[in-house]
């Protein structure tokens, strides 16, 4: 889903609307958001940008507004006549016009995650031996796990026709769907424990490949019925998508495995991530960075060690103690008589 974007138009500061620049917000998968903002020097001391910012809000040439927060200095450069400043920012806000993090709200995320599309078996194609292509999108898949709170896997389908090509491409939308809106720290938990979820799958790293929100405050009409508006992020966790068969790698279990009992499984997966969210922050270092040894074996041992023993931290905690065996095979009866005394 992500490919990268390019949005023209004017900007301004949340307290100071009537000043606006000209300019240009940028971005790509795996990347900080770039904002590039014009103004005339000789107004430098009256209307320039400045160095810092919590929040740019803009307007692109479509009219949709998009808020960029955190922002930080890159570079300026102020010739004669036309200034322009850069900055980075940490996230990228297209649909809404929000302050900061803490101003914003969702009743339901979408998530494009690596390794999804595979989690779950191919389906909706026909089979035929002739070249005949029949695909029927398969029905969306819903699961209560909490009161006012259901978790949706969803067919995203495209098709293409041109002269004597034809195409059908899919793949997999994780949504998570709240009757109370959603702060941005929820939501990004919730986030990070479906991708936690997967990487367990298939042991790999895994990362989101696009997140859209919708809030129901903020609709469009098509006829006498109102859908929400989509809002896209933008930010440096999202990474393009993986171009191989992800269908030819191994998992360790796959989505038909816990069907008939994802609505108990995701619930507790949710609560388990909460309870060792320390712990599975400092495995998180071994998954996104390649690591020396040395540090490789702290960050897996602090995680052992702020994890407390369930039936589930368990098996995860096995998991981690396994992959020092190649870094230090002295640690291992140590880590197994901790687990042996807590677990009796």
């Amino acid at each position: 889903m992500s490919t990268a974007k390019r949005f023209k138009g004017y900007w301004w500061l949340p307290t100071n609307p009537e000043c606006q620049w000209f300019g240009n917000l940028k971005w790509q998968p795996g990347e900080s958001p770039q904002l590039k903002l014009l103004y005339r020097t000789v107004e430098k001391a009256t209307a320039a940008p400045p160095r810092q910012a919590e929040s740019i809000l803009g307007l692109d040439e479509g009219g949709t507004p998009i808020s960029v927060l955190r922002l930080g200095f890159k570079e300026g450069i102020r010739p004669e006549f036309l200034s322009e400043q850069k900055y980075i920012a940490g996230h990228a806000i297209r649909g809404l016009h929000v302050t900061s993090k803490d101003g914003f709200r969702a009743h339901r995320f979408n998530a494009w995650l690596q390794y999804l599309g595979a989690w779950l078996r191919e389906e909706g194609f026909a089979q035929s031996d002739s070249f005949k292509i029949n695909y029927d999108r398969p029905p969306d898949r819903s699961f209560d796990i909490a009161r006012g709170v259901t978790v949706h896997l969803c067919h995203y389908a495209r098709a293409f026709a041109r002269n004597r090509e034809r195409k059908v491409t899919y793949d997999i939308v994780f949504s998570m769907e709240k009757k109370h809106s959603f702060t941005w720290k929820q939501a990004y938990r919730s986030i990070d424990a479906l991708i936690a979820l997967l990487h367990f799958a298939c042991l790999k790293r895994v990362k989101s490949t696009g997140v859209t929100f919708e809030n129901l405050d903020h609709t469009f009409a098509v006829g006498r019925k109102r859908y929400p508006k989509k809002i896209e992020v933008f930010n440096a966790g999202i990474a393009a998508p993986l171009n191989k068969n992800l269908h030819e790698n191994d998992f360790v279990f796959m989505f038909h495995d816990i069907e008939t009992r994802f609505t108990r499984f995701c619930a507790d997966w949710l609560q388990f991530c909460i309870e060792q969210r320390e712990a599975l922050a400092c495995y998180d270092f071994t998954v996104s960075f390649s690591l020396p040894d040395g540090l490789r074996l702290t960050s897996i041992t602090q995680a052992l060690a702020n994890c407390s023993i369930s039936p589930t931290s368990f098996s995860i905690c096995w998991h981690w103690t396994l992959q020092l065996l190649p870094i230090r095979a002295t640690t291992i009866p140590i880590i197994i008589h901790r687990f042996a005394t807590e677990v009796r």
